[in-house]
Parts: C-alpha cells; structure tokens; sequence
C-alpha cells in the first residue's frame, strides 16, 4: 500500500470533536477515458521513451495494450489497459515515420508527413 492508501477494514477517524468508525471498502473506480474515432487510442513512439495518448503514462512500445506504465520515474503502477490502435512519434524528420511503422507494423500511423 502507498502512502495515503488504505486497506479494506474498520478505521476509527475524527471529525472536528467528534470520533466515528469509517468503513473503507475495497471498490475501486476506474477512470473513464475518452477513446472514440475521433480520440483513437495510440501509442506515442519516440526516441528514449513512449507513452499512451489516452492517460499520458509511460508505456512499453512492444505491448498490444497499456498493461503496465514505463518511464524515466514512472515505474509504478498498471496502465490504463486500453488496447491501441494507432502509432505516431513526436518527431518530424525523414525516416521517421518508417522507423516508426517498422517498429508497429500492426498499428495505423498517424502523424505529419515529411516534408511538411
């Protein structure tokens, strides 16, 4: 458990002068993202690092879905889970957008073209 999480249980907790016993349940809400025709979700390729488009989290370039988050300080925790669809870098150059591809061939590219 990190700091500020709290197990399933009873707690004793104050209110102003007042002392009362919580209930913390274990229900989790998961995040509802907006991934649409319009919003596809997408894997975002660059050179020392990756990430998804849907929560903005570090990602590893060679999974199908966003299962786990990667990055510089991002170690932590599951990804969202979606399952991209599309691939694009933030790079704008020759060869990228093959570099790109090659690296996900299953995935639709979308980014600008060079030359621009």
């Amino acid at each position: 458990m990190g700091r500020g999480e709290r197990q399933p249980g009873n707690f004793t907790a104050v209110f102003g002068e007042k002392r009362g016993l919580v209930s913390v349940t274990a229900e989790a809400k998961s995040p509802v993202y907006d991934v649409s025709e319009d919003n596809p979700a997408t894997l975002i390729i660059n050179r020392s690092s990756s990430k998804c488009s849907v929560c903005g989290k570090g990602a590893d370039p060679n999974d199908k879905q966003h299962i786990k988050v990667l990055g510089y300080g991002d170690n932590l925790g599951e990804g969202c889970g979606v399952t991209w669809t599309h691939v694009r870098t933030d790079y704008v150059g020759p060869h990228v957008e093959e570099a790109t591809r090659e690296m996900r061939p299953d995935l639709i590219f979308v980014g600008p073209k060079y030359p621009l």
